[in-house]
């Protein structure tokens, strides 16, 4: 047994919603499959059932200064 020490930098913590609120949005190519489309909404009804937050759904073309969580192929 060996112990390698590791470290991968200063530890950030991100928050993907607290009270019932999210500056993150759900983003997809304007070219989405019906599979992708299905996840995305998928996505935002459970963040939504566990959390109270409605995370947007938008197209990767429309203007976003905040965080987001892409689904599909880009």
């Amino acid at each position: 047994t060996q112990l390698i020490p590791f470290e991968a930098g200063k530890r950030v913590n991100y928050t993907l919603f607290s009270h019932k609120k999210s500056s993150y949005r759900i983003a997809l190519a304007s070219t989405a499959s019906a599979s992708e489309q299905w996840a995305a909404q998928e996505l935002q009804l459970w963040i939504k059932e566990i959390s109270g937050a409605e995370l947007p759904i938008q197209s990767l073309n429309q203007p976003f200064d905040g965080p987001q969580i892409v689904v599909g192929f880009n």
